[in-house]
């Protein structure tokens, strides 16, 4: 994918203060994010050219806005080219950071934090973690990096960024192109979402952008075992001692319903 990158310069008409100036505001778009802010300066009407995107005429107030919104408009494209040289992630939250001079080790990326996630559960296997559980962890990991390449063509993405758009096509992505049916899909939305929620306990990233993503489970088809087939299940022999304990009392219980029936 293709990032856009843009920064934007306007008046606003109907904010004017009380000396009638309009405040001059810009619009930083990175792909289908924007954050705006207030440049500082405000302008009578009649000299802003929203077409040429500067004030008209040459005096000391013109000269200093004009230069102030080509400086940014250098300062936004300068970053960017930093960030794709460095093979960095290019996202609102990066590019305001170095526009802003913001220190970006307060930023943490969302496989920085799937990482850490599953190295905590790791060290807890044999307490109050299964191994079963963490190895389906480390599945949702890879669909991620995955997803992350087929949707967005980066190797990760700013906490930050994160939206509820990024988990519904999430979702979306684990139906149509790795054909995982309904639950699987829940739970591997389910395992992202706890580890959201681990990086909002962290103080990582302030709330969850997934919250209004309801992920229910679907009930399976549920068979009856016929005669024949509870016949077949009593004469069955296992091998392994557990195997057998399990099937006794799976038969106990069927006979328990059909005499309660």
């Amino acid at each position: 994918m293709e990032n856009r990158v843009d920064i934007l310069f306007f008046a606003k008409l109907k904010k004017k203060n009380k000396k009638n100036l309009a405040p001059i505001y810009a619009r930083l778009v990175v792909n289908h994010d924007r954050y705006e802010f207030s440049t500082g300066f405000s302008i009578d009407e009649k000299l802003w050219n929203g077409k040429a995107v500067k004030v008209s005429g040459d005096s000391q107030q013109a000269v200093l806005i004009n230069n102030y919104i080509n400086t940014k408009k250098l300062e936004v494209f300068k970053a960017y080219n930093e960030l794709l040289l460095d093979q960095q992630l290019i996202t609102l939250t990066s590019i305001k950071n170095k526009v802003f001079g913001i220190k970006e080790e307060t930023s943490k990326t969302l496989l920085q934090l799937v990482d850490y996630h599953n190295t905590l559960f790791k060290s807890k296997i044999g307490t109050d973690t299964a191994i079963t559980t963490y190895n389906k962890y480390k599945v949702t990991r890879r669909r991620l990096v995955d997803f992350l390449n087929y949707q967005y063509k980066k190797k990760d993405i700013y906490l930050n960024d994160l939206k509820l758009e990024f988990v519904a096509s999430f979702d979306l992505y684990l139906k149509v192109v790795f054909k995982n049916s309904h639950n699987t899909v829940v739970k591997h939305c389910k395992n992202l979402k706890a580890i959201i929620n681990l990086g909002i306990q962290y103080q990582w990233l302030e709330h969850n952008p997934f919250l209004r993503h309801k992920t229910p489970y679907k009930e399976g088809n549920k068979s009856i075992l016929t005669k024949e087939e509870l016949a077949i299940l009593e004469s069955k022999v296992f091998t392994i001692p557990r195997l057998q304990q399990v099937r006794d009392l799976f038969y106990i219980s069927v006979l328990h319903r059909i005499s309660i029936f």
